[in-house]
């Protein structure tokens, strides 16, 4: 990464560092899609047996795209990082990377309960420790000067939106498995349409 000469050693360090983490967690989701076996006539079938696998794989990359972006974009404001932020930035990554797992979990067991719930809560706490990676930014005089109010206001709620998306599967999860599957499917779109990020994101900031 070309050196920033506005930003310190430490904040580079912590991007370089995202970087490395996000690449690898990122390529390891695709482990979890293995190759169906037997003859070719039976592939066609045991290729739509892998639709669990390819849904959470598609969700939980798209999610990892979303959050890496939301990260990086913080970092354009953020110029120097704090104690906290280390340690905010360890907490995040170190969620991030069990996003594998949950996958795993959740393409294995998709019409059960307890794994939409392991899942949803991974990301509930990845999107909540990003907030709090902000906030602390904010509270503690390490973002650029001059950044313009709503701005800051725009983060906030983009930080937000995802982990209440994802509180709400895990609540409907108790009643319905297969509806959960559907929010967290719908929660990445959100921020992926140009047309939702228009109406929606431009509608909660009231601009």
């Amino acid at each position: 990464m070309k050196k920033d000469p506005t930003k310190d050693l430490e904040t580079i360090n912590l991007e370089n560092l995202t970087i490395g983490v996000f690449a690898i967690v990122m390529t390891l989701l695709v482990l979890d899609i293995k190759a169906p076996d037997g003859i070719v006539s039976e592939l066609p079938v045991a290729l739509m047996a892998l639709w669990p696998n390819l849904l959470s794989y598609a969700i939980s990359f798209a999610l990892l795209g979303i959050y890496f972006m939301g990260y990086t974009a913080q970092f354009r404001s953020i110029k120097k990082a704090d104690h906290n932020s280390h340690w905010i930035s360890f907490l995040f990554l170190a969620l991030v990377t069990l996003i594998p797992f949950s996958t795993a979990l959740l393409s294995k067991n998709p019409y059960s309960t307890l794994p939409i719930i392991i899942y949803s809560s991974n990301l509930v706490f990845i999107g909540l420790a990003l907030y709090w990676h902000w906030i602390n930014a904010l509270g503690n005089d390490l973002l650029s000067e001059d950044l313009p109010q709503g701005l800051v206001k725009y983060a906030k709620l983009r930080c937000l939106v995802a982990p209440a998306g994802y509180l709400v599967a895990i609540i409907v999860a108790f009643f319905n498995p297969m509806v959960s599957l559907v929010i967290c499917a719908a929660v990445p779109l959100l921020y992926i349409i140009p047309g939702m990020q228009r109406v929606f994101w431009m509608r909660l900031a009231g601009d």
